[in-house]
């Protein structure tokens, strides 16, 4: 990930700060939402890079879906 990206909580508090009636809609958390899946789906495929996943350590996914929803999606249900 670059330096330079907001973070979707940066975001997301730039846009509450920069709205005087301080509302926040839906679709404003819907983009922080997927702003962060990026987030980890970047962190995922720097780890897969540097090896850190090795074969011998459990839990070990296949893919980012996979590690993204036994990781965060099943909490939020």
């Amino acid at each position: 990930m670059e330096n330079n990206k907001q973070t979707a909580v940066d975001w997301l508090k730039k846009l509450y700060e920069e709205r005087p009636e301080s509302i926040l809609i839906d679709e404003d958390f819907e983009k922080a939402k997927e702003m962060e899946i990026e987030e980890h789906r970047e962190t995922f495929k720097q780890a897969r890079k540097a090896n850190i996943f090795e074969k011998d350590m459990p839990p070990v996914w296949e893919s980012f879906e996979q590690y993204y929803n036994e990781t965060f999606k099943n909490q939020s249900e």
